[in-house]
């Protein structure tokens, strides 16, 4: 796609994970790109085809040198036309890395127990699980400069208690489905930025090494 971008081209990124702006600042000017965060309920039902559940979407936007400006504005006033929430926030860094404190820990959380985010909530062990996982994020998040709300783990486990009784997460229905996951973006990510600054994560360390062999679907058993 890089021969479609313009000089004048914005970026909006809006995948799951925190490192996305770095990786496409390694082949476009960052000036070109605007962080981002989407809420919605879908699912590849096939390749090339995306089910939508629901009607609501909302994104978060904003400048990564987190200012205001034109485009922004501009952006939201586009997606408000067909239907999507949309705010502008002039702390996009902060709006991504909390979201990726709730995405780490219902991933991994589910995966490990293979059961929805509400029934482990009202099991004292396993809250206190998806709790850690949050803590170890947070704590990384702020190692690399990242400010992060007081109540974010009191948001997060209020919406977690609050959700369907089926909900789970994307990276459950990708493992029992046998297709490929998103680790190496979620639990994964955080041991590898972890590990680049000797910061222990071992809740999230113990994630990836228990679901890694499913990475790239169903693992192959040594005969």
């Amino acid at each position: 796609m890089l021969p479609m971008v313009g000089f004048n081209t914005n970026i909006l990124t809006l995948q799951n994970g925190v490192e996305s702006v770095e990786m496409i600042s390694s082949v476009v000017s960052s000036r070109q790109i605007l962080g981002g965060t989407i809420f919605i309920a879908s699912e590849i039902s096939e390749p090339g085809v995306i089910t939508q559940f629901g009607n609501k979407t909302k994104i978060t936007l904003g400048e990564l040198d987190l200012k205001n400006s034109k485009r922004s504005q501009n952006l939201k006033n586009i997606f408000e036309k067909t239907n999507i929430e949309a705010t502008v926030t002039n702390q996009i860094l902060t709006a991504i890395w909390e979201k990726y404190i709730a995405l780490v820990a219902i991933s991994g959380s589910t995966c490990l127990t293979r059961l929805p985010i509400r029934t482990l909530m009202e099991e004292k062990t396993t809250a206190t699980l998806i709790e850690d996982l949050m803590e170890e994020v947070i704590s990384l998040a702020k190692a690399k400069g990242i400010e992060i709300s007081k109540n974010v783990i009191a948001r997060h486990k209020e919406f977690f208690q609050n959700a369907s009784p089926k909900m789970t997460s994307s990276m459950l229905q990708d493992l029992e489905k046998e297709n490929r996951l998103e680790l190496q973006w979620l639990s994964g990510g955080v041991v590898r930025m972890a590990n680049k600054i000797k910061l222990p994560v071992p809740i999230n360390q113990t994630v990836l090494a228990a679901i890694k062999l499913y990475e790239n679907g169903a693992p192959k058993l040594v005969t």
